[in-house]
């Protein structure tokens, strides 16, 4: 692995923690696993904004493969409004989310990346979008290099 590629795994590895740590506030796991109707946690695949979906695409069916039906993608991209961080969650699903946008990731072009696929979606049809606090941003920061 050369170090690019090192840092890109970092940085990964940190948006997964935080999106955990988020899970872990205000019973956010529960609702999120009542809103999917299920009773164990989905599988993580966290992204930047900069990670190719066909990437995404390709991890998450490997899951469906080995029989997971919901793959939760945490996006971590730069808010256009400031200097700070949003954490955009995603849901890829082997059903229809009735309740959700949806996208077929097949349909996607292979160098297409994650902050694309967010930004595609209508903005009043976004779900579990927040911004990250400055205190979020420096955990962020650190897990990144300490990971």
């Amino acid at each position: 692995m050369n170090e690019t590629q090192k840092q890109n795994y970092r940085a990964r590895m940190a948006v997964a923690q935080l999106f955990r740590s988020v899970l872990n506030q205000n019973d956010e796991r529960a609702k999120l696993m009542k809103r999917l109707g299920v009773d164990t946690m989905p599988i993580i695949v966290p992204a930047l904004g900069r990670t190719l979906a066909s990437n995404i695409r390709e991890a998450a069916s490997r899951h469906f493969e080995s029989g997971e039906e919901h793959i939760i993608v945490p996006v971590c991209l730069p808010s256009h409004k400031s200097e700070s961080l949003k954490l955009c969650v995603l849901t890829i699903s082997t059903g229809d989310a009735k309740t959700f946008w949806q996208l077929d990731m097949n349909d996607l072009h292979d160098s297409v990346e994650m902050a694309q696929v967010v930004e595609a979606l209508d903005s009043n049809k976004k779900w579990d979008v927040k911004e990250l606090d400055s205190q979020q941003q420096q955990e962020l920061k650190d897990l990144a290099t300490t990971v």
